[in-house]
């Protein structure tokens, strides 16, 4: 069968050191047999920058294609600028769909509030199944923006966004999400709609695979030897607001003593890095700032690392953290600010869970988890051990195998 996905966002195959859902879901198709093609926009999301390709088409592999269209920059993540770049992905893909023999199935990426619409026209005329892929919850996301008093009010000043959305799960064959959380929140819009969990995941074979590779990574990123009383904490990912830095760089201060075997890494960039290298800086015997670390480093660092901070704004609507698969893959204790389902797996003896703004609660995760060397060992082993439930090929396989299940295709006799 001939399938589309349809996402502006996310990193095509080269850009990127991680592979996207996109990507993922894509190469599962293929495995099972089908032409995938991918639209995606010319516009890269993290850097907000036009792509270094033409606008057109791109043959990823025999069966796989993927579709560029184009579209005009944007600066702010909340814009208006955002708002009408996505209604230009959603009337370029219409035009150019127009223009094409109709696709057995589309998986279309949720959130769509903006490119939507255009797309779900097009469904309706052609009769052609949708699957919705929930990758993120907006308009949740948007109270963030709002001034504290309005915040109580979301779901009543973003009601006709809330209600586009119950349009598109009630519109769907079937519902992916990558969390469960997520899958919750479909669920209680589309009951009767089957759904499916398909986690992000990791690619576990080949991140298992360099990290037994040798390597001289403390040498090439300016680290000391590590003791075998030291605990090396890091702080992996984007270095912006809707994490909490603030928090760790406030138990960082606090937790340092003349006999102190903590040690933080931060590694990544964005608008908080210069609180970051200031915290370094003024603490730079335990405290290090690595900036942006290519990922074979990243990984091998894993190797040193004893625990990962997965550490989000108290507002955040992170369900389950990219960084949390690398972490469990990796065998590293996990500390997590977030009260969604990823807390429940930290729970399970792999870490702690602390407060979001608050640097004492925080302390008080890396001590239970750090204090005691048996302690941290389980943990480790046990993060080790669950890891094994979260590889990428197999979560999306399975989602595949369920997406063919679950669909009435036309018949095309």
């Amino acid at each position: 069968m001939n399938i589309w996905i349809v996402n502006p966002y996310g990193n095509l195959p080269d850009e990127a050191w991680r592979e996207y859902r996109s990507s993922m879901l894509a190469r599962a198709f293929a495995r099972a047999g089908h032409n995938v093609v991918w639209w995606i926009s010319n516009i890269e999301h993290r850097s907000k920058a036009v792509r270094k390709l033409p606008s057109g088409e791109i043959r990823h592999s025999p069966s796989i294609t993927i579709r560029v269209l184009p579209c005009a920059p944007y600066q702010h993540n909340i814009s208006l600028r955002r708002i009408a770049y996505e209604r230009q992905f959603g009337n370029a893909f219409s035009r150019r769909a127009s223009q094409e023999i109709a696709p057995d199935l589309v998986v279309l990426a949720e959130p769509a509030l903006f490119y939507g619409p255009p797309i779900l026209t097009y469904l309706n005329a052609c009769c052609c199944p949708l699957v919705v892929d929930v990758l993120d919850l907006w308009p949740e996301l948007f109270q963030t923006a709002l001034p504290l008093f309005l915040r109580p009010f979301h779901r009543i000043l973003f009601y006709s966004l809330y209600r586009q959305r119950t349009f598109r799960f009630r519109r769907a064959s079937a519902i992916v999400a990558v969390s469960e959380d997520y899958r919750s929140v479909a669920r209680q819009s589309a009951p009767t709609r089957p759904s499916h969990v398909a986690y992000l995941g990791v690619d576990l074979p080949s991140f298992r695979k360099s990290l037994l590779s040798p390597d001289d990574v403390l040498q090439r990123l300016h680290l000391p030897p590590k003791s075998t009383s030291d605990v090396w904490l890091i702080y992996a990912g984007t270095l912006g607001e809707a994490y909490d830095l603030q928090t760790i760089a406030g138990a960082a201060a606090k937790l340092h003593s003349p006999d102190a075997h903590y040690r933080f890494l931060f590694a990544g960039d964005g608008p908080k890095a210069p609180m970051i290298q200031q915290l370094c800086r003024e603490r730079s015997s335990y405290c290090t700032y690595l900036g942006k670390v290519a990922v074979t480093d990243l990984t091998s660092l894993y190797r040193h690392c004893d625990i990962g901070l997965c550490s989000y704004a108290r507002h955040s609507t992170v369900s389950m953290p990219v960084k949390f698969y690398d972490y469990l893959a990796a065998g590293l204790a996990v500390i997590n600010s977030l009260r969604s389902e990823v807390s429940a797996y930290v729970a399970q003896e792999v870490g702690a869970n602390y407060t979001a703004n608050s640097p004492l609660s925080l302390i008080d995760a890396i001590r239970h988890c750090a204090d005691d060397p048996t302690v941290l060992a389980k943990m480790k082993a046990t993060a080790q051990h669950l890891a094994t439930s979260f590889d990428s090929a197999a979560q999306h396989d399975d989602a595949v195998a369920f997406i063919l299940r679950n669909v009435a295709f036309r018949n095309k006799a």
